[in-house]
């Protein structure tokens, strides 16, 4: 019987050994576990860092390539703005420098020109030679009052008036020629007058002839006529 009991106490003990032992055993491999799973997330997360890391690196590497390409058509653009300003700068000398002949051509034309009207004028004018600068195509009419022109001289046939922008050019006592051109170039005299007297300074580019009579004013109206100062 105290045998019995003896065994019965024996297998408890180790039963209770056995529950304990499976206990431990259960923690520690719990506890192992645990760590072996926080262990795999690091390590997961690790992998994961460095992928991202690789594809910014990826990102950053496309970027410089992006930055040093726009960098080489900044230096591209640079470089052909620099040549259009020279191009520029040469058509714009080059477009002076035709201009500047052109405006000789046309001063050397003019003054042919000059020259040449100077010699008809001489023999159209029956010998009567004008300066071509004082040249002027002005509104002519005739007048019939006085007694005194603005000089203080007497007024008489062969003296005519003008206006004051005319006087400033030609000058008081210088001796007019007026005639006319045809579409041909043909030249007619109408006269030769002293430069006198002056017109009211409403009036600009335009000469008044003095004539004896009224009649003779009215008759001849208004007419468009050249005219210039005699040359001696």
């Amino acid at each position: 019987m105290s045998e019995n009991k003896t065994y019965g106490k024996f297998t408890t003990l180790l039963l209770l050994n056995l529950v304990v032992s499976i206990t431990i055993v259960s923690i520690i491999f719990f506890t192992i576990h645990k760590r072996n799973q926080k262990v795999d997330n690091f390590a997961t997360n690790t992998v994961v860092s460095l992928i991202e890391l690789e594809e910014d690196h990826d990102d950053l590497e496309i970027a410089m390539m992006k930055f040093d390409k726009s960098i080489r058509d900044l230096q591209m653009d640079i470089f052909c703005l620099r040549w259009r300003i020279v191009i520029h700068d040469i058509y714009r000398n080059v477009f002076q420098a035709f201009h500047e002949h052109q405006e000789k051509q046309a001063l050397e034309k003019e003054r042919k020109e000059r020259i040449e009207n100077t010699r008809l004028s001489k023999l159209r004018l029956k010998d009567t030679v004008i300066d071509p600068n004082s040249e002027y195509f002005v509104s002519v009419t005739a007048y019939n009052m006085g007694p005194l022109t603005a000089m203080g001289t007497q007024v008489r046939c062969g003296v005519i008036a003008a206006s004051k922008d005319l006087i400033d050019v030609w000058g008081y006592g210088c001796t007019l020629v007026v005639y006319t051109k045809d579409s041909s170039g043909h030249v007619t005299k109408f006269g030769e007058y002293v430069l006198e007297d002056r017109m009211h300074d409403r009036w600009s580019k335009k000469c008044d002839i003095y004539m004896s009579t009224r009649d003779k004013c009215m008759d001849f109206g208004i007419r468009k006529m050249w005219v210039a100062k005699k040359m001696d």
